[in-house]
């Protein structure tokens, strides 16, 4: 019998086959290596990598007997659960492309993901039913899949749609962010997710003596910076249904978690309870930040009370990412740090010629790790690609950076939120970053309001710390800072919290579509 190992031919062996896994094989992987070691966590319970194991192997059974084939694609309405997780493996090992869906999504952009993924059947847990109740009813009839409850056999029905062509070995779709539009589903092989786990074992020294603590959903590719080194290394993970103050630090107290994802927001509301206490988060070995720029101040009182913890990710879902460590950050704070193993980046300027380092431009990316494709849409991959003179390929990320000399990258902001004033380019992280300079203000975000005169002007939205600012002092204090290009046309001030995203970002699309709102209603009274 031939091993399954080695290549033969009528002259003899010719050679080992590469060996290569899928995602959900790393859990069979675990199950030999450390079968009663626990794997996964959550609060009703915990199990084991090899009854993990099993269970995945069974609700793989169960989706081929509903009749997904290979390529086939799962939507999933989750949240954090042992139930959950499972399905999602047991999606993979059924050979289907997994495509976990924003429950934060208003139900009409939740149906046109769905269709967007052309999913056969979509998983729902049974706390998101109404959002899929609103979803179906505002659809429109007959084109939407059969949806089933989470760990549901009786309803399991698919839709008699044929699959149509799928990428090669594709193992998930997770929907980009969607800061200035609806999110883009970003394509990654399982080859793809077994490179970016051990990639990221490496880079935050996580073991199988390690503990992941994640409160993030399953839809945002923040998680899986926790979930897929845990699959590579074995390490356990706890799974928090949502990132619940009290629940939180109670985790951290009783089960020392060594790992956790944390982003910005997630520290603020911390620091704002009475019962955050740092002794009860000194198990933590690397608390990962990304998603949002932290506050200088945040990220001072951090490295002060929680010392050598903290790493700063800057990346995308799509293609590569850098990281800060924490013995870095004290000598370039501002600096999201250098590219992690097996991915490379450059800098380009606004006519595609690439720019020497030090020097600033769009950052282009790739890595072993990064996408194929955006699902289903030629039109956004056909102008992705950017071309070196060498001929090698590369991802336009959107994102200007500015590289120093030995290699760190520092972010200037998005392609797109930059503002082109009087011919003249204005970063709205510069003027941010000024803002918040100001004891009284907690955070900023400015954006670029079209001007008659000048094409684009900056506007900011402020957060204050306490108590009330005036606009005007507020206008007058950081014209003052700023070059004459930068300087702020309006300050408004937002009371509760700027919308956000999942991770944090701000919806700067938002604060727009609100200050022309306000600009109309003012315009319509005069």
């Amino acid at each position: 019998m031939t091993s399954q190992t080695e290549q033969h031919n009528d002259d003899g062996p010719v050679g080992l086959i590469p060996y290569q896994r899928r995602v959900d094989e790393l859990i069979a992987d675990n199950a030999s290596a450390r079968p009663c070691d626990e794997a996964i966590k959550d609060a009703s319970g915990a199990v084991t990598w090899l009854e993990l194991n099993e269970k995945v192997s069974a609700c793989a059974e169960r989706f081929e007997k509903a009749g997904i084939q290979e390529g086939d694609r799962i939507a999933f309405l989750i949240a954090n659960s042992i139930e959950a997780y499972v399905a999602l493996y047991g999606a993979m090992r059924a050979g289907a492309i997994i495509a976990p869906i924003s429950t934060m999504l208003s139900p009409e952009d939740v149906g046109r993901l769905i269709l967007d993924a052309g999913a056969r059947v979509v998983i729902v847990a049974k706390a998101f039913a109404e959002l899929a109740e609103s979803t179906y009813t505002q659809a429109v009839e007959g084109t939407m899949p059969p949806w089933s409850f989470l760990g549901s056999e009786a309803d399991l029905v698919l839709n008699g749609g044929a699959t149509p062509s799928y990428v090669a070995d594709a193992c998930s779709i997770i929907y980009s962010s969607g800061t200035t539009g609806l999110p883009k589903g970003a394509v990654h092989t399982h080859q793809a997710r077994v490179i970016a786990a051990q990639n990221a074992a490496i880079a935050f020294s996580m073991h199988a003596g390690s503990r992941g603590l994640v409160s993030t959903p399953p839809y945002t590719n923040g998680s899986w910076m926790i979930l897929l080194p845990a699959l590579a290394t074995g390490a356990s993970v706890y799974l928090s249904s949502a990132f619940e103050l009290e629940g939180f630090l109670r985790t951290c107290s009783d089960w020392k978690p060594t790992h956790a994802f944390i982003v910005p927001t997630q520290f603020q509301m911390l620091f704002d309870s009475e019962t955050y206490d740092p002794r009860l988060m000194e198990s933590f070995r690397c608390m990962i930040t990304a998603g949002a720029p932290m506050p200088p101040a945040m990220k001072e009182r951090i490295m002060r009370e929680l010392p050598d913890r903290l790493y700063e990710l800057w990346g995308l879902t799509e293609v590569a990412a850098t990281v800060l460590r924490p013995e870095e950050m004290q000598v370039r704070p501002d600096s999201v740090g250098r590219a992690i193993p097996l991915s490379e980046f450059r800098i380009i300027d606004e006519e595609d010629r690439e720019v020497s380092k030090p020097g600033t431009g769009e950052i282009v990316a790739r890595s072993l790790y990064q996408m194929t494709q955006y699902w289903g849409s030629a039109e956004l991959n056909d102008g992705l690609r950017w071309e070196a003179d060498d001929g090698s390929s590369f991802m336009r990320t959107g994102d200007i950076g500015e590289f120093d000399a030995q290699g760190y990258i520092y972010i200037r902001g998005r392609v797109k939120d930059m503002i082109i004033s009087g011919g003249l380019n204005v970063f709205p992280i510069d003027i941010e970053n000024t803002l918040r300079t100001h004891t009284d203000i907690s955070d900023a975000a400015v954006v670029g309001i079209p001007h008659a005169k000048w094409g684009e002007v900056p506007v900011a939205f402020i957060r204050c710390s306490e108590g009330g600012l005036d606009t005007a002092e507020v206008l007058d204090w950081a014209n003052e800072r700023l070059s004459k290009f930068q300087r702020l046309r309006d300050v408004v001030i937002v009371h509760d919290d700027f919308p956000r995203n999942t991770l944090g970002k701000v919806l700067k699309r938002l604060l727009v579509e609100s200050y022309d709102q306000e600009s109309a209603e003012k315009e319509a009274l005069s």
